[in-house]
């Protein structure tokens, strides 16, 4: 089973795997944002 990245967003947490996942969601929803594309 694939761990959940939000257990894994803080080096408190164990690792900070999932902050990569949580980071390039937000990049690509703020690009969208910016260009003015709606969903």
């Amino acid at each position: 089973m694939m761990p959940h990245p939000e257990r894994c967003c803080d080096a408190l947490l164990g690792g900070e795997d999932g902050k990569f996942i949580f980071q390039s969601m937000i990049d690509a929803l703020s690009a969208r944002i910016l260009s003015g594309v709606s969903a």
